[in-house]
Order: C-alpha cells, then sequence, then structure tokens
C-alpha cells in the first residue's frame, strides 16, 4: 500500500488557479503579466525579468512536485490591484526519523545558511509559529532583488513561506508579490490561507498488491 498525503485549502474570493504544467506555461505566464503592464512603472524593462522569474518558479515549482497554485486575478476597475501568487508543496524530510522540533531545527538551520548567502539590501526574517489545525511550523519571510536582462535592478519580491512538518514530510506554502509595500497585508492573508490548509494521509493499492 502506497500512502500519499491529501492536501485541500480555501482560496480567498477572487483568485484563480494557475496550470503549472508545461503544455500550459506559456499562456499562464502571459495571463498572470498582461495586467501588470497599465501598473508597473518602466514596463518594458521590468517585463523580461519578471517573465524570467515566473518561468523559472512555475518551473522549480513543478520540479519540486508544485501541483497547486493560485494566483490573483486583476480586476482594472478596482481602485487597488493586488498582484500575488500562494503555492503549496510536499517536500522531504529533512530529519526523516526525528521529531517535529528536530524538523524545525533543521528547517531553521537550512534557513540561516541561506541569509548568510544573500547579497546585500536583501533581508530573510523567520519565526516559529503554530496553527491550530496544523501544528508547529516555521515562517520566513523575506525581499529580494530582481534584476534585469543586464544584471541592474529592477524591482523588488516579497516572500512568505511557511515550513509545517505533517507525516514524515514537510508541506511548504509559499506568497509571492511584486508589490513590497504591500508585502504586510499580503503577508497576514498568505497566513490565513495557510491556516485553511488541511492534510489526510490517504493510501493507494499497488498493483502488486493486488
Amino acid at each position: 500500500m502506497a500512502e500519499f498525503l491529501h492536501i485541500s485549502l480555501i482560496p480567498p474570493q477572487g483568485w484563480r488557479e494557475i496550470l503549472l504544467d508545461p503544455a500550459d506555461r506559456e499562456r499562464q505566464i502571459r495571463q498572470a503579466l498582461e495586467p501588470m503592464k497599465h501598473v508597473i512603472a518602466d514596463w518594458r524593462e521590468v517585463y523580461p525579468a519578471l517573465r524570467k522569474y515566473l518561468a523559472n518558479s512555475y518551473e522549480q515549482s513543478w520540479k519540486a512536485g508544485v501541483r497547486y497554485a493560485i494566483t490573483t486575478e486583476l480586476d482594472d476597475a478596482s481602485p487597488v490591484l493586488v498582484m500575488a501568487t500562494f503555492m503549496v508543496s510536499v517536500l522531504p524530510s529533512a530529519v526523516p526519523y526525528g521529531t517535529a522540533d528536530e524538523e524545525l531545527d533543521a528547517i531553521v538551520e537550512s534557513l540561516l545558511t541561506e541569509r548568510e548567502g544573500l547579497p546585500e539590501g536583501d533581508e530573510l526574517h523567520m519565526s516559529k509559529t503554530s496553527f491550530n489545525k496544523l501544528g508547529p511550523a516555521v515562517q520566513a519571510s523575506s525581499v529580494e532583488t530582481v534584476h534585469g536582462q543586464q544584471g541592474k535592478p529592477v524591482g523588488r519580491l516579497a516572500m512568505l513561506r511557511t515550513f509545517i512538518p505533517c507525516a514524515g514530510k514537510v508541506i511548504l506554502a509559499t506568497g509571492i508579490t511584486p508589490q513590497v509595500e504591500l508585502s504586510d497585508t499580503l503577508f497576514e492573508l498568505f497566513t490565513r490561507i495557510t491556516a485553511t490548509l488541511r492534510v489526510s494521509v490517504e493510501t493507494e493499492s499497488d498493483e502488486s498488491d493486488q
């Protein structure tokens, strides 16, 4: 019998699912970026960097096993345009036979190493937290510089990652936005979305068992 994790969440109103499958990737990127050209200054300079970032993000997410992601639907009629993406993935445990606390400590150590390698001006903060239905977790908030085609800084990205040990694996919930000025508000929203996650262990019969 093979075990797998079934994950569900409640998306905010006005968000849509992203299809990360490579067959749909180009269409999804165009759909995500098209509305941004109306609200981002220096769009011609910023677009290649954002497109590259999304393409890499979607590709790495697919390779990492992310099969569910949502993003905001941009409405030109709205007084405030919000651009954000939220993804859920399942990572292997860093300490397969350890406790949840040991798993969290290993995650913190990895994040500390990541922070030491950040370029000047970028930042990463982390803290341990807990969710009523999910248990203990580590949250890492960061702001990173996006560079253009010739290495010129063209923007910033804010990201909130939540690592949750569960059933011998680690659930990673990631929220990303290019609107760093809205990061505090969006980080609160990302946390609320994470709190709606529900995880169950399900079994699937192997053909060899039949």
